[in-house]
């Protein structure tokens, strides 16, 4: 799950939520965490705060499969930004 709203800043900023519900151990809630925080930094988005949510269905998920449903979640988010 994804959350954002606007900034006044001249770049976006990052917020990570993954929960022991989400993930039991913490190798995983590492791995999560780093393959949010690449995606992020391979996207251009315009000033946004941008908290991510980790769901319990992250853990089953495989390192390209987590970085691609990532990365589907940024790209809506800069194409509904420009929309706006």
């Amino acid at each position: 799950m994804l959350l954002a709203t606007r900034n006044d800043l001249s770049h976006s900023r990052l917020g990570m939520v993954v929960g022991r519900k989400a993930a039991p151990l913490a190798v995983e809630r590492s791995r999560i965490k780093r393959v949010i925080r690449e995606s992020f930094r391979h996207i251009s988005l315009d000033s946004f705060d941008i908290i991510v949510l980790a769901r319990s269905l992250s853990v089953a998920n495989t390192k390209p499969h987590l970085r691609h449903t990532i990365d589907n979640l940024f790209t809506e988010l800069q194409t509904k930004s420009r929309e706006i």
